[in-house]
């Protein structure tokens, strides 16, 4: 019984955060790396970035947006 209402308000969490007006706001971070060059680096986050936007579930914030909130 218990797990059966536990999944019930797991579901509506999700479908809540899914019909919402407000998109999550998310970006991707740096990747600490020695295996890659800072420019791959780069392009990875830039098609995760993208990848994530497609989706149209978040609000994604690019680099030099990032950049300002961290800096806050």
């Amino acid at each position: 019984m218990k797990k059966a209402l536990f999944l019930f308000l797991l579901l509506l969490l999700c479908l809540a955060a899914l019909f919402s007006q407000d998109k999550p706001i998310l970006t991707v971070l740096d990747f600490d790396t020695s295996e890659v060059s800072q420019a791959e680096m780069r392009s990875i986050i830039s098609l995760l970035s993208s990848a994530l936007f497609k989706t149209d579930y978040f609000t994604v914030i690019d680099v030099s947006q990032r950049d300002t909130v961290l800096k806050a």
